[in-house]
């Protein structure tokens, strides 16, 4: 039975245990953050597998073997990743070409195009003027030199039935030599003619012949013009009604069925002249009476 009014001694005494005890030897109160102590549980084996070879029995030699492991990536040494994760592969850095610097040479290149085909317009446009002035500054004055009038005589063989027309001035010499067939030549002379070492120094001489009856003769002058005229330099022309084979500055033709030689000799400062006078001199040449010798 309790007493309620009986007093209650609240004094401490000095000698007295104050701290409080909490159970188990502990002096201070349970954290309500601390979780109780656990039991230790003994480790458990893993049950293993009875259907797989080499896992706790041995394999049957009548099983195959099993098959290998399938290798990800199709070649050896990749690592296969999970689904969520993919292989971080770092690409080399491309160096873009600034498109400023592309535009800036492209209008160089045009520049320089124009340019050079402007650069050709002008100097083909320089060439096609400056030859024709030059031409003009370059060619002399052509001085004219008033041609020297030739005054002709005629002149009439006395051993051969020819006559024709020479310069006044030329001399005419007659040769005829019966020991050698009856040969027969004639030669005309300007006053300034002169050999030197055999070959014509200056002036000019017209030499007819020389013929005889020895030479081989033609029944007509195809047949001369067929054999003499084989490489076909000389021209076939027909002068007063004589045919004859001319070249530059002489001529044959037949007498008699006798091949004739008329040509004409110049020194080195009239072979220019040469040819003109040639022609001018055949161009009266004639036969005379019947021919014959």
């Amino acid at each position: 039975m309790l007493h309620t009014n009986s007093a209650v001694d609240n004094t401490i005494n000095p000698n007295q245990n104050i701290n409080p005890n909490f159970g188990g030897g502990q002096n201070t109160p349970p954290s309500p953050f601390s979780n109780p102590p656990q039991p230790m549980q003994p480790p458990q084996p893993q049950p293993q597998p009875t259907n797989v070879p080499g896992f706790g029995q041995p394999p049957s030699p009548l099983e195959p073997p099993p098959p290998p492991q399938p290798v990800s990536g199709g070649g050896q040494g990749i690592i296969d990743l999970p689904p969520d994760q993919s292989p971080l592969v770092t690409e080399p850095r491309k160096r873009k070409f600034p498109l400023t610097l592309i535009i800036f040479l492209i209008v160089i290149i045009i520049l320089a195009g124009v340019g050079y085909l402007a650069y050709q317009n002008y100097i083909l446009k320089n060439k096609s003027v400056t030859p024709t002035t030059t031409s003009l500054q370059e060619l002399p004055t052509p001085m004219v030199t008033p041609t020297p009038q030739i005054i002709m005589q005629e002149y009439t063989s006395k051993i051969l039935p020819i006559t024709l027309s020479t310069p006044s001035e030329w001399k005419v010499t007659e040769t005829e030599n019966p020991e050698l067939g009856n040969q027969k030549k004639i030669t005309i002379e300007s006053p300034d003619f002169a050999y030197q070492e055999d070959q014509v120094a200056s002036g000019y001489q017209l030499m007819i012949g020389p013929v005889n009856n020895l030479t081989k003769k033609f029944e007509d002058f195809a047949s001369f013009a067929q054999q003499e005229n084989a490489d076909q330099q000389g021209q076939i022309v027909t002068i007063n009604n004589i045919q004859w084979i001319q070249y530059p500055t002489s001529a044959k033709t037949l007498l008699d069925k006798i091949p004739l030689t008329v040509a004409l000799y110049s020194g080195e400062a009239e072979k220019t002249q040469a040819p003109s006078l040639f022609t001018q001199i055949l161009s009266t040449f004639k036969f005379v009476q019947e021919q014959g010798l």
